[in-house]
């Protein structure tokens, strides 16, 4: 092989012909001059960093051989059928990005105003003048009785044991300056307690129920292995679910008409995540979970 042309490349083009063909046979061919400059660069032994930059850059373009024989530059880079949706996939990267931040953005503003914020006057006696708290002698249903009061709230104290809810109802007059009522009532035996709640109930404008009454096992265990199963299962099925329902219908008509109220159910975590040593008690927290869940839009409504 030998190199015939301008060795600089000022003309633009080499020509390589073979060795021994004969003139005319064959056309010269002739290489784009980024091409015959790298070719040079290699026989002279000065292949640079710059010329393999100038190397790739004249790869990147597409070449074409036409009838006469020659390579020239097509001029163009072959285009994927997808270019034409560009903009439209732009945007729909763009608007989906946008959608992601504000869900994010929203979780946050509501975590403060839910856990760090507060409205406190969202909660009171715009409600209603009175809170109904089930449980409420202590832990979480005396801990909802004592701020309801501090709003201004009567309450009406429902649990089990008449002498501990006089003794809370006390308290709750001495230090609140409110007035409060107090209902004996066992969830565990659903025949007549709720004819006696509804009764205790009447006429009183309810602004807010809080639905915190709960049993749980007397320690964790595999379901067929609890003991008196029977009984167990219409204790917890009892208090844990039928409560709620049963006190929802009682509370949310009165609500309904007056377009004001609120019902808080006490849920839990573990009502999220199944475990086989508290089969019963986790399947009524799911339950409460998806109860307040499916009441929502009709009642918004």
């Amino acid at each position: 092989m030998r190199w015939a042309g301008g060795g600089g490349g000022g003309a633009g083009s080499s020509e390589l012909a073979a060795a021994g063909a004969h003139p005319g046979s064959l056309p010269p061919l002739r290489l784009p001059q980024c091409l015959a400059d790298v070719e040079e660069d290699h026989i002279l032994g000065k292949l640079t960093k710059t010329t393999y930059l100038k190397s790739n850059k004249c790869l990147e373009h597409p070449r074409r051989r036409d009838g006469g024989g020659y390579w020239k530059n097509s001029g163009q880079r072959p285009e994927s059928f997808l270019s034409s949706y560009t903009g439209l996939f732009y945007w729909v990267g763009v608007l989906s990005v946008t959608y992601l931040v504000y869900l994010s953005l929203s979780y946050v503003v509501h975590a403060l105003r839910m856990w760090v914020l507060g409205n406190p006057m969202a909660v009171g006696l715009r409600l209603g003048a009175w809170a109904v708290v089930m449980g409420a002698t202590d832990g979480i249903g005396k801990a909802y009785e004592e701020e309801l009061a501090r709003r201004g709230m009567k309450v009406v104290l429902i649990s089990r044991s008449q002498e501990k809810l006089d003794q809370v109802a006390s308290e709750i007059r001495e230090r609140f300056k409110v007035e409060t009522k107090t209902v004996t009532s066992d969830f565990g035996d659903r025949v007549r307690i709720y004819q006696n709640i509804k009764a205790s109930l009447e006429g009183l404008e309810i602004g807010i129920l809080v639905n915190n009454v709960m049993v749980s096992y007397s320690y964790p265990e595999y379901f067929l292995e609890i003991s008196d199963i029977d009984k167990t299962i219409d204790n917890i099925v009892n208090i844990n679910i039928i409560s709620v329902c049963k006190m929802t219908q009682l509370v949310l008509p009165s609500m309904l008409e007056r377009s004001k109220g609120v019902i808080v159910n006490v849920s839990s975590f573990a009502g999220l995540q199944p475990s086989p040593f508290l089969t019963l008690y986790l399947l009524t927290k799911a339950f409460v979970d998806f109860l307040s869940q499916c009441i929502v839009p009709p009642t918004h409504s």
